[in-house]
């Protein structure tokens, strides 16, 4: 089954400040990075189990994937993938 893939209102705020401190920079090197994280998101739903259990919520269908210096937090829903946050590692979850 192949699953669809939702951003939650956080994680595209998310990618808007990943955007914008990688922008202070770089606009070309902003682009291709938020490019690339978007790649490996839409990765997920063929192996939605790959990811991690996420160590602060101990739930099998709270997962994470990592991304360079970023941890991509997603949900297994039946059909559906949700994004859920997207931050740095350095941050608290």
């Amino acid at each position: 089954m192949k699953r669809m893939i939702r951003w939650s209102a956080t994680s595209v705020a998310d990618l808007e400040s990943i955007r914008d401190y990688i922008s202070n920079d770089s606009e070309a090197e902003a682009i291709r990075f938020l490019k690339e994280i978007k790649v490996k998101v839409m990765e997920i739903p063929d192996f939605p189990f790959l990811g991690r259990v996420v160590p602060e919520m101990n739930d099998e269908n709270i997962r994470e994937i990592i991304f360079g210096n970023y941890r991509i937090i997603y949900g297994i829903q039946d059909d559906l993938i949700k994004v859920h946050t997207i931050f740095h590692h350095k941050r608290k979850f």
